[in-house]
């Protein structure tokens, strides 16, 4: 859980960087147009931000100084919008192309202020540059811009972008790893069955996490109907160590060819049964299962292949994988699909 309120302290102080840096930009537009003069706090920010050398930031606010200003407020997302499609020129995925751009803020608010730099050079060297001052109250909008862009970029390194939950089917029934829980599967009619004490658990009957895996959580059920096996899920509680069992979240499912009903089970929508390693071989694992992420990673190697979505660290959104085993001649052995979060460690 630590983890989790790190990453999200990250977000709101980047969320808070870019609305106070909004803020600025409308205070200094809006007294600019009424021709009053900016607050001493609002120039003492544009000083703040500066390098080793001596400060020659001027407490003056003129057309010049909200030119400069809206330039930085507009040159950023326009910076974002054409790496973004620059990614997408590469072939890449908009969702994949929204996430690079996004940790690259801090590259392209550097960028932006090179190019004004050099901008301002070559209008002083053709004698067509207005103004030789340095404003402290543009430069209040363009630092607390440049600092919230560096918490941009370090937040969306550590937490990524939230990847679509897979979903497996049993017989008609959809289920999604993570989000679904175990009185979904009670009120669908499957009997859940401990596999290790193999009594029949209830709604009621609490379940433990004990926090020892970071792959399977809390506790493994059977899933039976009509004397049938379909495989196995774990259930786990939510947010504590202990919680009933029609409240936990199905956070793994495991089934292999030797379960009665291996051949009523689809992943994505997708029958597994009858499906050999080499038929993995005709596309990339993302398109054969329709997953969409914008950080998906995909392995084929000899009796495994594996798909894993959102694998940036899972302290605020999940990472969900599709495994498949198999055998030395191909045929399948074992499919696992499972989430992971920090908040079940």
């Amino acid at each position: 859980m630590k983890f989790t309120v790190t990453a999200l302290v990250f977000v709101l102080i980047t969320l808070a960087g870019a609305f106070f840096t909004i803020y600025l930009y409308f205070k200094l537009l809006g007294t600019a147009r009424r021709g009053g003069d900016l607050p001493r706090w609002f120039y003492q920010i544009g000083h703040a931000i500066k390098g080793r050398g001596i400060e020659y930031s001027e407490d003056l606010l003129d057309d010049c100084a909200v030119k400069e200003a809206t330039y930085y407020i507009l040159a950023f997302p326009l910076g974002m919008v054409l790496v973004v499609g620059f990614r997408l020129l590469q072939g890449n995925h908009l969702y994949e192309s929204i996430l690079f751009a996004l940790q690259a803020s801090f590259i392209i608010a550097i960028v932006i202020q090179v190019m004004k730099s050099v901008f301002r050079l070559m209008l002083l060297l053709l004698g067509r540059n207005n103004s030789d001052h340095v404003y402290a109250s543009s430069k209040a909008v363009w630092g607390m811009g440049f600092i919230a862009s560096f918490t941009l970029t370090l937040t969306m390194s550590i937490i990524g972008l939230p990847a679509k939950p897979v979903h497996f089917q049993l017989q008609d029934k959809d289920y999604t790893a993570g989000l679904s829980r175990g009185a979904d599967l009670l009120n669908d009619g499957w009997t859940l069955m401990d596999t290790h004490s193999k009594t029949q658990r209830g709604a009621g009957d609490i379940i433990r996490n004990e926090r020892k895996d970071h792959f399977y959580y809390g506790q493994a059920m059977e899933v039976l109907r009509d004397g049938k096996s379909y495989g196995t899920v774990n259930l786990t509680p939510p947010l504590s160590d202990e919680s009933p069992l029609e409240d936990c979240l199905l956070t793994s499912y495991t089934v292999r060819p030797e379960n009665d009903g291996w051949e009523e089970v689809s992943i994505q929508g997708r029958k597994i049964a009858g499906l050999r390693q080499t038929d993995y071989h005709e596309k990339s694992l993302a398109d054969f299962f329709h997953v969409e992420s914008a950080d998906t990673k995909s392995r084929v190697s000899e009796g495994t292949v594996d798909v894993s979505m959102q694998n940036h660290d899972y302290v605020l959104f999940p990472r969900y994988t599709i495994k498949g085993s198999f055998q030395a001649d191909g045929s399948p052995y074992r499919y696992t699909v499972y989430c992971q979060h920090t908040i079940w460690e």
